[in-house]
């Protein structure tokens, strides 16, 4: 009997993934043949380790009978600030900047290159970006754009 995942918390994709998954009785190797990835990656799911791209998020939330906007918004929680119609406080995009760079772990974590954040830097100068995180979800929508090329 498959529960619907809108009854979970979906602050956290990974939880909401592997307690779907074991309230329906599936197994990871079962889940990844229906939404076309390999065991592993939903094993890495579910452990936090990757982060679905917003195709695969939505796949995740056909599958699991779920609200895609909030298995997107679980799956990348700055889409939350960009579907929000509350007024954000405007905050300095150099300010924005700055806290991205001095993030040294998060920059080792997503491998990003010189390049990228010259990129990055390029992006952030001419639009406003109002928080770090946003950068890092705009470098990896340029990463999956080329990746399908």
């Amino acid at each position: 009997m498959k529960q619907s995942a809108s009854k979970h918390d979906f602050s956290n994709l990974s939880d909401t993934l592997k307690t779907w998954r074991n309230a329906t009785g599936l197994t990871q190797r079962q889940v990844a043949q229906e939404i076309g990835v390999k065991p592993s990656y939903v094993a890495y799911l579910e452990a936090g380790e990757r982060q679905p791209s917003l195709a695969l998020a939505l796949r995740l939330a056909d599958l699991m009978k779920a609200d895609p906007v909030k298995i997107c918004v679980a799956a990348h929680p700055e889409l939350e600030e960009i579907l929000s119609n509350e007024p954000k406080p405007p905050s300095n995009q150099n300010d924005t900047w700055k806290r991205f760079i001095t993030e040294a772990a998060l920059i080792k974590r997503h491998h990003i290159t010189e390049e990228e954040l010259g990129v990055l830097k390029e992006v952030n100068r001419l639009v406003k970006v109002k928080k770090p995180r946003n950068l890092l979800f705009i470098l990896n929508s340029i990463r999956q754009a080329l990746a399908n090329d």
